[in-house]
């Protein structure tokens, strides 16, 4: 019986090392098993032989057995600790240090120069880019023959003055401007644009010899194109003919033809009779 146990024992930590590489279906495995299988029924079949030994000598084989069993367990687990112990000494690592890692005294990322150069760049180009976008929505009238094109007559082509943006610049500084500090017509008479309306003056002449009035209608599809300035010097331009002009604003929420005039007080005055 106590060759039995051993043997059961050892049965035990084999079974542990198989479990490790193989499963219960491996031959190994099940070898192992038909084994344990027949010690314990050996086992089984001494124990009935020991049941009819009298009680003194039942309780004396099982303390005897006890012992032998508990000394054996005790050398074999000895045994096993020695021999890990020897594996583990015997264990050569395959890791060495080559080289010491060194530290830089400059962080490797964020690169800031190349991401202030790659920004730039991409900016500049998304901005280029939205603004190719807009011009190709908004085209405008960029040629006198896009208007003649739908059948509607041009009788004028009237340039950007130069001229008016430093007269402009300059009336923002004075409190009172006087009409030859704003007005182009008066202050550079001679102007290319100045010309150009003398020239729309001359075509409006004959084009109106027809009409059942009089009356020009200055108009444009938003603001800041320039319809103030063309009413207000077209007005001095015909003025300077000889002929009488009246100049109507016909905005009444930002309207600000007087001052092209010098005056500032021609619109407040219109608003309050307006209103009463």
């Amino acid at each position: 019986m106590i060759q039995l146990e051993s043997q059961l024992n050892e049965l035990t930590f084999k079974e542990s090392e198989l479990a490790q590489r193989f499963t219960k279906e491996h031959p190994a495995y099940v070898a192992l098993l038909d084994k344990r299988q027949t010690l314990l029924g050996e086992k089984k079949r001494l124990d009935a032989q020991a049941q009819k030994l009298p009680k003194t000598q039942r309780e004396v084989l099982r303390l005897t057995r006890d012992v032998e069993v508990n000394q054996q367990i005790y050398i074999q687990l000895l045994n096993k600790v020695q021999e890990l112990a020897i594996v583990k000494a015997g264990t050569v690592g395959n890791v060495r240090i080559i080289d010491h890692a060194q530290s830089y005294s400059k962080p490797v990322k964020p690169k800031k120069p190349l991401i202030v150069v790659l920004a730039t760049l991409l900016g500049g180009m998304m901005a280029v880019g939205i603004a190719l976008l807009k011009a190709a929505f908004h085209r405008g009238v960029e040629n006198p023959d896009d208007i003649e094109a739908i059948g509607l007559p041009v009788y004028a082509s009237v340039p950007m003055s130069d001229y008016q943006l430093e007269l402009d610049k300059k009336a923002k500084r004075l409190k009172q401007p006087k009409v030859e500090d704003v007005l182009l017509a008066a202050a550079n008479p001679a102007d290319l644009s100045i010309e150009a309306l003398r020239g729309l003056r001359t075509s409006l002449h004959f084009a109106m010899m027809e009409a059942k009035n009089n009356i020009l209608m200055i108009s444009g599809p938003s603001p800041g194109i320039g319809k103030s300035f063309i009413s207000a010097n077209m007005a001095a331009v015909i003025a300077k003919s000889g002929q009488r002009v009246l100049v109507i604003d016909g905005d009444m929420r930002k309207g600000y033809m007087q001052r092209l005039f010098g005056q500032q007080w021609i619109m407040a005055c219109l608003i309050y009779f307006l209103g009463n």
